[in-house]
């Protein structure tokens, strides 16, 4: 049920001022904030209507509006907040849920695969 927000989410952002000793950018992802979501998973009916033809989890995501939720985009990404550990959702898009005075985002996005192990 989509209504329901309980899964805790947090809202990361790359931040590219972050120097080593010979000023290339050390990858680090800045926290922007926490909130409470409802998920729901998309269909492989609308990720094949959307011409999506990869094995990919994809899911909606529906949170409170605040100055965050309304200033994400693509380039950030969410991070899902389990008891096991965390899970990595790329954001395909960001919207309003409905219409009226404060309406609640809705944030498409992708799991991110694990990265593959070095040998």
């Amino acid at each position: 049920m989509p209504g329901i927000r309980n899964i805790m989410v947090r809202f990361e952002r790359f931040d590219r001022s972050n120097r080593d000793a010979l000023n290339a950018i050390v990858p680090v992802w800045a926290a922007l904030g926490t909130s409470w979501a409802g998920r729901t998973d998309i269909s492989d009916a609308e990720k094949t209507a959307a011409g999506n033809r990869h094995a990919v989890l994809m899911a909606r995501f529906v949170v409170r509006s605040n100055p965050i939720t309304r200033a994400l985009t693509g380039a950030d990404r969410l991070v899902e907040v389990l008891s096991t550990g965390e899970r990595i959702w790329e954001i395909a898009g960001v919207k309003n849920a409905k219409t009226g005075r404060r309406p609640p985002i809705e944030i498409t996005a992708a799991l991110t695969p694990p990265s593959e192990p070095t040998v």
